[in-house]
């Protein structure tokens, strides 16, 4: 779907669908069986390792096989619930992969917070009408309205991000309609040779009603909760059969999992890179996937999926 119909489907489904999900009140994770009912397509997903939340697909998991060590960069295009915890396993990934990880600055119409920085944090703009006469001017890649505010990704940033050495380039887009718009930017715009694309969903680990009723309003400004969460609902119904791969978070202060959740992503991305990429140094390497066993092959019958949930 075009843009344009892909905002006009959240806005008039987005309600439906975080009704009809509150009701049920599903755990957010795809082998609940509650959250299967409601959306049979989570039926095929399966942990990719026993006990750190990261989900994949048979086909997802064959496509990245496929693309061993074939790229010199990795695009993670990170998505997710609003308030689902991207920004705390991107700063996860930087922490523990130094000068090998870098991201994409992102661009807001809201006013900075103390200690942020212009150009580092947040490309900050003076209000929404001035981010959305940039986007006319075509110096976005995709941008989304989250209530009186807009929000998105300028091109400089991606061009900036993959100037620059490092292998792992995290960037926050939305799902519905950024997704596609960053791969045709990175596939018909970008002048040099195109990265490996990585579709990353973040769900945070907690029953509907606690996320739609508790933990996006403690957590978001009241004027965007609405838009936020009617988003949110489109998404989790969405993400099944457009991602590529599936984060599940614990939302809590203490996170013991995070630290397990981002080395796990960076080994499964660090498979598609050539070999003579530079690779951060404590990362699994193969045949130690956690997957059961995955040597180098190239065909989906060929990969053994650990059936353990």
């Amino acid at each position: 779907m075009a843009r344009s119909e892909v905002e006009h489907d959240i806005e008039i489904q987005g309600p439906l669908l975080r009704e009809t999900l509150i009701n049920a009140d599903p755990l957010l994770t795809p082998d609940d069986p509650d959250l299967q009912k409601l959306i049979p397509a989570y039926g095929d997903w399966h942990l990719h390792r026993r006990g750190y939340r990261i989900w994949t697909t048979m086909m997802g998991l064959a496509g990245i096989v496929g693309d061993s060590f074939q790229y010199d960069r990795v695009v993670a295009k990170a998505s997710g619930l609003s308030a689902g915890g991207k920004d705390a396993l991107r700063e996860e990934m930087e922490r523990q992969a130094p000068g090998f990880t870098g991201r994409v600055v992102t661009a807001t119409s809201r006013p900075p917070k103390p200690g942020e920085v212009h150009g580092v944090d947040y490309y900050f703009y003076d209000d929404r009408d001035a981010l959305l006469q940039a986007v006319a001017h075509g110096d976005f890649v995709e941008h989304v309205l989250q209530g009186d505010r807009a929000y998105g990704l300028p091109k400089r940033s991606f061009d900036d991000a993959l100037a620059g050495s490092v292998p792992f380039i995290v960037t926050h887009v939305e799902m519905a309609s950024g997704w596609p718009a960053v791969h045709d930017y990175l596939t018909q715009e970008y002048q040099g040779s195109p990265p490996r694309e990585f579709d990353i969903f973040l769900l945070p680990e907690m029953r509907a009603q606690a996320y739609f009723n508790e933990w996006l309003p403690g957590h978001r400004p009241a004027g965007e909760v609405e838009s936020r969460a009617n988003r949110a609902a489109w998404e989790i119904f969405h993400a099944p059969v457009q991602a590529e791969v599936i984060v599940t978070n614990v939302m809590s202060s203490n996170r013991p999992t995070l630290k397990q959740e981002a080395s796990d992503l960076m080994s499964m991305m660090e498979l598609v890179l050539k070999d003579d990429v530079p690779r951060p140094t404590g990362l699994a390497r193969l045949p130690d996937l956690g997957v059961g066993y995955i040597p180098r092959l190239r065909h989906a019958q060929d990969v053994v999926l650990d059936s353990g949930h």
